[in-house]
């Protein structure tokens, strides 16, 4: 039964990721956004990791993309406003680039897998998860706490209308 739950939600978090890429409309890869989050949230339940599991949902998958989706209705970008179509060369690079972090990805994994061992036990607990982000990676958690200030209000200043536009 957890293979089965863990393929599925593997599956999701696999196809929703693509999917974020795939679709043109903004709309629809917020929506497989959620998804590819909701089985990332699955997987660390498997794992144990219930608290991280829970921030996931809530964060994330909540209020996190409900902010995503909220600017992306209110910007109202129309396809023609958002340029030409790419060039083929362009669109062969991407591809060939896509397929190059695609291999680089197997061989980690194979990597990571093959030097996997047991899971300390306090794995995925809010004291763990506080030591680390208050101690060892202080610097990082603090600039993705402005970073993700910068991005807010540089959403806020894309939508804010200018005097004398129309609605």
């Amino acid at each position: 039964m957890d293979t089965l739950v863990f393929l599925f939600a593997a599956g999701l978090t696999l196809l929703g990721s693509v999917l974020v890429f795939v679709f043109r409309n903004a709309v629809y890869s917020v929506v497989a956004l959620i998804s590819a989050l909701s089985g990332m949230a699955v997987l660390y339940f498997q794992l144990g990791a219930t608290f991280i599991g829970a921030l996931q949902i809530i964060v994330y998958a909540g209020a996190i993309l409900v902010l995503f989706l909220f600017v992306v209705m209110l910007l109202n970008v129309h396809r023609d406003e958002m340029g030409p179509e790419r060039r083929p060369v362009h669109r062969m690079l991407a591809m060939l680039l896509g397929l190059f972090l695609l291999v680089q990805l197997l061989v980690l994994g194979r990597g990571l897998l093959a030097s996997a061992g047991e899971a300390p036990a306090d794995f995925g607990t809010a004291g763990s998860l506080a030591e680390a982000f208050f101690s060892r990676h202080v610097l990082a958690f603090e600039l993705t706490s402005f970073l993700l200030l910068a991005a807010m209000i540089g959403a806020v200043l894309l939508a804010r209308r200018q005097p004398g536009e129309e609605s």
